[in-house]
């Protein structure tokens, strides 16, 4: 028997059709202003009326930090290297656990991909959410 799966927040994540994973946020039909994560107000025009929109699995690097202590909550490894990443065509920006990698990649700037990934998993449940992998440039 498989264990069932959970996402680090329902506020963020979902389960698209296919059985594939994305982020969302909203998004303000009346500006335009795109928010993550999702809203039931437009931060910039205060419209209550908000649509969801899927979010870009790549970005770039805003910020980055690597926690080398274990968090209060959930079953993070040490060192735990997390991001900031600016999502394209929006004012979005995602904070999620990086893949381990080798730490001179992890550079403000570095172009991120996202993909749905197990952060734990428990004698209960798989807890899944967002995590980032740095593009290698060439």
């Amino acid at each position: 028997m498989s264990k069932p799966i959970r996402f680090i927040s329902d506020d963020i994540c979902k389960q698209r059709e296919d059985g594939t994973y994305a982020l969302y946020g909203s998004v303000c039909p009346k500006c335009g202003y795109r928010s993550y994560p999702a809203t039931s107000f437009c931060r910039k025009c205060l419209n209550p009326e908000q649509e969801q929109y899927e979010l870009a699995e790549e970005g770039t690097v805003y910020s980055y930090t690597v926690t080398r202590t274990k968090p209060p909550y959930g079953n993070f490894p040490k060192p735990h290297p997390i991001v900031w990443v600016s999502i394209p065509e929006s004012e979005a920006r995602v904070t999620a656990p990086l893949f381990i990698e080798e730490e001179e990649l992890y550079k403000v700037g570095a172009k991120a991909r996202m993909e749905f990934a197990t952060y734990w998993e428990d004698e209960n449940e798989i807890v899944i959410g967002p995590k980032y992998h740095i593009v290698k440039e060439d």
